[in-house]
């Protein structure tokens, strides 16, 4: 910061901070949040999602963790992104037991999940190989009046189709047609890596021609 110049306010430290955060510099990124503090300028609800969302990135979620316990104690409360970054970052780190019971503390604060929250968890869930309880969500979606997406299909279609399971990422390919959901480039991808896995190399030509 420019010594002898007007102090900075919460808009200036947290564009700093997503600068040095992008840059990879999160250690730095740190030292100007301590000093944001320090200068008695309170962090904002972005400077956290700003924070808590990068440190998942690169696998410090107990960082993340912290963030997201001191912002409860703060004047500032997450909201939904917060919550989306805090359930990526455990999901990016393994740490799936974990991501379900986050994704539950919306409802505490006030806040309804949207499709993002909700494809953000089953990506992770996916991708750990938990399945079941990704199509679970699926049912909460419908059952809450979340409208599910293109995003919300191919992740639960990618998810079955790599544990080598063709005829359940088919399923998915029907209900979303059914949905009135346009397949994409990435649905088609996935359904040819699927039956491929599963072995039906002339199923997979047919999706290519």
């Amino acid at each position: 910061m420019i010594e002898g110049g007007p102090s900075p306010d919460v808009i200036t430290y947290s564009t700093f901070i997503s600068g040095l955060c992008k840059a990879g510099q999160i250690t730095e990124a740190f030292q100007v949040f301590d000093t944001m503090k320090a200068n008695n300028c309170g962090p904002n609800t972005i400077t956290y999602n700003t924070l808590i969302h990068h440190v998942g990135k690169v696998g410090w979620v107990g960082d993340g963790c912290k963030l997201f316990q001191e912002m409860k104690n703060s004047a500032s409360r997450p909201d939904l992104v917060t919550y989306t970054c805090l359930i990526s970052g455990l999901c990016n780190a393994g740490r799936t037991e974990e991501a379900p019971h986050k994704f539950h503390d919306p409802k505490t604060e006030g806040l309804s999940e949207d499709v993002v929250i909700y494809n953000t968890l089953m990506d992770g869930l996916g991708k750990a190989g938990r399945t079941e309880e990704a199509g679970e969500l699926l049912g909460m979606m419908k059952a809450y009046g979340v409208k599910a997406d293109l995003v919300t299909y191919n992740t639960l279609t990618d998810g079955v189709g790599k544990e080598g399971s063709m005829y359940m990422a088919f399923g998915f390919f029907e209900e979303m047609k059914a949905r009135e959901i346009e397949p994409d480039v990435v649905t088609y991808s996935i359904l040819i890596d699927a039956v491929g896995k599963a072995g039906h190399a002339e199923e997979a030509s047919q999706l290519i021609d």
